[in-house]
């Protein structure tokens, strides 16, 4: 029959949930940011509770006495000796366990004892109890629901019965009237219209009573935006609280009440409300005002407990510490609350608030997909309830459950399917890829990044100004919360970018066993060890190939390989074990055959002690190739080198590639799991090396083939094939030293009807790939790649028209535009003109070619043109030390700008003629 709310016990500090909770001031955009909105019902938690184990005082039975003591005879009710209004002075020390304040179910001020008319002689309300049953909460949350309704309207129409004049802020207070003896010899009414005559008049100290100076002051914070709100809430609930049966029929309150008078119980109300279980155990917990018990005062770390003796209906506020400070003032604590719930609450703060919070709300609610929000479901349900509200506490971590939830709610299609292949799915939510948690932390950095950029405010400065200021003056209550939200935010940021870094350099960390490969390294520590696979017009060095006698090089052939080195997959299906696993098991996919051939070469040949060329070749090959996607795949904790789109653009493509192979292992090993009963069919090699292939199908081992294939596949004329041949990755990919100065890339040119394939020297890289892929595969990039190419949609609402989209139609253009070295940026450029066109414009035929040769707002469109590739430009940014990386993100940059480039030389005609002189200036610009 006893619970306690203890406020100081470590479970209570770690479980009581934020006490205030308001909405955010993010601003809704297009961009990935949009995931960060805006709650549309502030909840206001305004009063947190803990209920620990059951506890019995071995002193309680002495004080249960239907005449209960109001305080601990030890302390004295002052208005004079203390600093604030009202308070309790110690006169003698007081020890741990003893009860500090008390009082009787039946007087406190609830739902329950106004529904039953307990003060008879003071107020009563007419058919009362049939009116709360069948009144309807005004809105969500405990200060809009009915038994706070009652409360409001009870405080309103006994200040009328009273003749309170709320203008009279300062009454006098007769400090004999407040003790033990003088309050036992009142009557509970007597009681109750002694508290309500001496409750604050003035509450300039809460937001929501601020004159608009005061809130100016609280813009860029959530506070601000609650209070907002709340007065626009209270506005709309003065309407509806007139139109009530409670107030329409009542003979006080039918002849009206003004918004002040609603303002100052609403005020009243939760700046002072006990959360109180009564009159039974089971009852829910419901606001009570307890008379005279919330005159006491609120300190930080201040140890008390707070006992509900539903037996004997009376509630205590008991002191787990000695006080022994005689002469000074004696403290409640009001619970670890943040700045912001005692500012909004009780119209004070906490300098130094080691529980001050920070609120953010994610916009998810509306958007999620369901396999997300199926996740959440799952693993923490409260995130749903309580609409992705979640906060961050002064000099703690963001919290690991608002990362679990970002990274859920961005999932992409892929990580998705592969979280649900996962059957422990918290710990999984851990980390889930590289792009996932790229785009977790540069999403919620966004969010801190805006919400700093929305404070008009500087911490700094505000906390050399709090040094001028009296303490707890409103001004010194603002400056001392917003300067801790923005610290809070700064913190956040802080945080993110430390993760980041540690991404970073976990990216590309150098170890013993994997080395990075730069432009002018190589993962072939030697390359002589392949001397037996180059033609012998060609030697094998330490550190490359060059060309034995280049005068033997004619029409560009300098060697020949022969085609029991090159592999093409019919020449693998043509065999038992591949017809096998191409007819038996249907496996089709031409790059996973090969695959499966590299691996059977590599990781079944050797184990039955097969020795061939194709073994030794590949046993040549390093365990670890360095290439991005094996860094990813290999390291689940190392990270991009930059937060911005360029490092997102390149995850995306590793994640697929990494996808790529691991449904390749699960198909390859659940088709041979089938197919096995048929095994006994082959002979018994084939059956030694399909058993063998089963036990070594898995993703690392179909990863590093993978690898291997993109080091020996080239091009043919009849499809890809896997060339025998030592391709080396110093200075480009895959070049060869024609001499000490000279290098070509080479092309391999087979044929099929030769016995011999030719190599021949050629300007155009064999690989036929762009920088991404080649960074992503060989650890490498070609400088000035040929096939190098940004994407870029334009999403301009002008183009969603019905004229302009069917110029567009017409015109054969869309959105997504690509830039390479060699094209001019002509179809972008018209798309934008397309968006610039006046209706006489959009009239006219376009022919095929450049649309604004007479468009009259082709210079307002060539600078949107440039803005949106500069845009692209800011957002391709590294500032790490990986030379590969850095060569990446710069050849990026400069195919931008040599197409903004391009579109600056753009004229209103379609001639070409260019004056040589301005294209120096500008080519020197």
């Amino acid at each position: 029959t006893t619970t306690v709310l203890s406020l100081h016990t470590p479970q209570a500090s770690l479980s009581l949930p934020p006490p205030l909770a308001l909405p955010p001031t993010t601003t809704t955009t297009s961009q990935p940011s949009s995931y960060l909105g805006t709650t549309t019902n502030p909840l206001f938690i305004l009063i947190t509770t803990f209920f620990c184990p059951k506890i019995i005082f071995k002193k309680m039975s002495s004080l249960q006495t239907d005449n209960f003591p109001f305080h601990h005879q030890n302390l004295e009710f002052s208005t004079t000796k203390t600093p604030l209004r009202t308070g309790f002075i110690l006169n003698e020390p007081i020890r741990s366990g003893d009860a500090l304040l008390s009082i009787p179910y039946r007087l406190m001020i609830n739902a329950y004892n106004i529904r039953h008319n307990s003060w008879p002689e003071l107020i009563t309300f007419n058919n009362i109890e049939e009116q709360y049953e069948a009144m309807e909460p005004f809105d969500e949350g405990d200060q809009w629901n009915t038994n706070s309704v009652l409360l409001y309207v009870f405080l309103i129409k006994l200040k009328k019965l009273l003749g309170l004049d709320l203008s009279q802020t300062n009454v006098a207070v007769d400090e004999s009237d407040f003790s033990n003896e003088a309050l036992a010899k009142l009557s509970d009414s007597d009681k109750i219209a002694l508290y309500v005559r001496h409750l604050p008049r003035d509450f300039s100290g809460l937001p929501i009573w601020m004159n608009d100076e005061e809130l100016d002051l609280l813009k860029g914070t959530s506070l601000h935006t609650g209070t907002t709100r709340l007065i626009q809430k209270l506005t709309e609930f003065y309407g509806w609280l007139n139109e009530l049966p409670l107030v329409k029929d009542d003979d006080i309150l039918s002849k009206g009440f003004t918004l002040q008078e609603l303002k100052w119980a609403y005020s009243v109300v939760w700046s002072r409300v006990f959360p109180i279980r009564v009159p039974r155990e089971n009852s829910p917990v419901a606001p009570a005002l307890l008379p005279f018990v919330d005159s006491m005062n609120h300190k930080s770390g201040a140890k008390r407990t707070y006992f509900a003796d539903y037996d004997n209906k009376t509630f205590v506020i008991k002191a787990d510490e000695d006080i022994t400070e005689v002469g000074s003032e004696v403290f409640n604590n009001y619970g670890a609350k943040c700045n912001s719930s005692f500012l909004f609450s009780y119209g004070f703060v906490v300098p130094n608030n080691a529980n001050d919070m920070y609120f953010i709300q994610l916009g998810f609610s509306t958007i999620l997909d369901p396999f997300p929000r199926k996740v959440l479901k799952e693993w923490n349900r409260d995130i749903l309830n309580r609409q992705f509200r979640f906060y961050i506490q002064s000099g703690r971590p963001i919290p690991d459950e608002l990362w679990k939830t970002l990274r859920v709610c961005l999932m992409n299609d892929q990580e998705q399917y592969f979280l649900s292949q996962h059957q422990d799915t918290e710990n999984r939510l851990g980390f889930i890829s590289f792009r996932n948690e790229l785009e977790s932390l540069a999403t919620l950095r966004r969010l801190f990044v805006q919400r700093l950029n929305s404070m008009p405010f500087d911490m700094l400065e505000d906390w050399k100004e709090l040094e001028t200021l009296e303490p707890f003056t409103n001004k010194f209550n603002i400056l001392t919360y917003r300067s801790s939200q923005q610290k809070i935010v700064m913190e956040c940021i802080d945080e993110i970018d430390k993760k980041l870094d540690v991404l970073h350099r976990n990216f590309f960390t150098l170890t013993k066993d994997k080395k990075i490969i730069s432009t002018d390294e190589s993962i072939v520590q030697d390359w002589s060890q392949f001397s037996e696979f180059l033609p012998n017009t060609m030697k094998a060095k330490k550190h490359g190939m060059t060309i034995e006698d280049p005068s033997t090089v004619k029409d560009n052939v300098v060697g020949r390989i022969p085609h029991t080195h090159i592999l093409h997959t019919s020449t693998f299906t043509a065999t038992e074990v591949g017809y096998f696993l191409h007819e038996t098991c249907d496996i089709t996919n031409t790059r996973t055959l090969l695959q499966i051939w590299i691996m059977i070469q590599r990781f079944v040949q050797p184990t039955l002690g097969a020795d061939d060329h194709w073994v030794r070749f590949f046993s040549l090959f390093p365990s670890n190739f360095c290439s991005l996607v094996e860094k990813v795949f290999l390291d689940p904790q190392a990270s991009p080198e930059d937060p911005t789109e360029t490092a997102v653009d390149l995850l995306d493509a590793i994640e697929d590639v990494i996808g790529e192979i691991t449904s390749q292992s699960n198909y390859v090993s659940r088709k041979l799991s089938e197919s096995q009963s048929k095994f006994s069919n082959l002979s018994e090699e084939a059956q030694a090396i399909l058993l063998e292939l089963t036990k070594t199908m898995n993703d690392k081992n179909v990863l590093w083939a993978y690898l291997a294939r993109n080091y020996c596949q080239v091009p043919s004329d009849y499809g890809e094939v896997l060339v025998a041949f030592p391709f080396t990755l110093q200075q480009r990919p895959n070049t060869f030293l024609a001499s000490d100065e000279t290098s070509n890339v080479l092309q391999l040119n087979i044929r099929a009807a030769d016995d011999y394939a030719t190599i021949c020297v050629s300007g155009e890289n064999w690989m036929r790939c762009d920088n991404r892929d080649l960074l992503m595969t060989h650890g490498c990039l070609l400088q000035h790649n040929p096939l190098e190419s940004i994407c870029i949609n334009l999403d301009m609402p002008q183009l969603r028209e019905g004229k302009r989209k069917k110029v567009l139609r017409e015109m054969n253009m869309d959105n997504e535009h690509h830039f390479d070295w060699n094209h001019e940026p002509i179809k972008f450029m018209n798309t934008v003109c397309v968006a610039y066109m006046n209706d006489d414009e959009l009239k006219v035929d376009h022919p095929v070619g450049v649309v604004w040769a007479h468009l009259k707002a082709f210079e307002e469109a060539r600078k949107y043109a440039l803005d949106v590739l500069g845009g692209l430009m800011s957002n391709t940014t590294y500032s790490g030390n990986n030379r590969l990386i850095t060569s990446y993100v710069n050849s990026q940059k400069k195919l931008i700008h040599q197409n903004m480039r391009k579109i600056s030389k753009f004229k209103l005609s379609d001639s070409s003629d260019d004056n040589e002189e301005e294209e120096e200036e500008e080519e020197e610009e």
